[in-house]
């Protein structure tokens, strides 16, 4: 039986106090848009999904130097995506069979809500077990923590992940904070769900990297590539 050619878009719900100027961390919106843009041009629906159907859009996504090329969509607000984020729908309201393609978002308000996400958990191994493709982008990544199969075995136990780095965590100045708030780097997560942890030889440069039907990539740069080879995978 062939497979939904529909993508589920996972969002974080998280708007949590968190950068050292005293503003949020929540959605990283090109993290976002790409992965949407790149879908439905080659013909895929998309459905955007969170946890409790909200989001916030991280301010420090939305600013001009993180924008770069996407400062004209983001201002437009007739702009698909921007339409699509005004229905996003509720993670346990939402049928897994509709699927075939799971793809979390990043931003850091997903080191916050992701590990306890049991709807998105739910519908992501249900995907997975239907023959579909997990993938995760940058903090996208946090959602493999307690995201387990059927038979209670890690989704990701014996695969290669990549995710947000450290050296990228040092760079924008949140090492720190994240220790402080106990939230686990995407390094952690793998180590704790018998994952292997790869990254980049250079921060800040796109990578992704496909483990079957599981695929992750590490950064912002990284978000249309990522989604290239989950639509790889899906078509194998």
């Amino acid at each position: 039986m062939s497979l939904p050619k529909k993508v589920l878009l996972a969002l974080t719900s998280a708007q949590a106090d968190f950068w050292p100027d005293g503003t949020q961390a929540g959605l990283w919106y090109s993290e976002a848009l790409h992965p949407y843009q790149y879908f439905v041009e080659k013909g895929f629906e998309v459905t955007l999904a969170s946890e409790t159907s909200t989001y916030f859009l991280d301010p420090h996504s939305t600013a001009d130097e993180s924008l770069g090329g996407d400062k004209d969509t983001f201002n437009d607000a007739s702009a698909p995506f921007n339409q699509a984020l005004k229905s996003v729908q509720k993670a346990s309201e939402l049928n897994s069979k509709d699927f075939g393609i799971f793809f979390a978002a990043g931003g850091h308000g997903a080191l916050f809500d992701f590990p306890n996400a049991d709807s998105l958990h739910k519908l992501a191994a249900e995907i997975y077990e239907q023959g579909g493709v997990v993938a995760a982008v940058c903090h996208g990544p946090a959602i493999f923590d307690n995201l387990n199969l059927a038979d209670g075995t890690a989704l990701i136990k014996g695969k290669t992940i990549t995710g947000f780095t450290v050296a990228e965590e040092d760079y924008v100045g949140v090492t720190q904070i994240i220790a402080d708030r106990k939230l686990d780097l995407v390094k952690d997560v793998a180590a704790k769900n018998g994952a292997k942890y790869v990254q980049p030889d250079a921060p800040f440069t796109p990578f992704a990297i496909a483990d079957g039907r599981v695929i992750s990539g590490t950064n912002p740069a990284s978000a249309h590539v990522t989604a290239e080879k989950a639509l790889e995978a899906f078509s194998a």
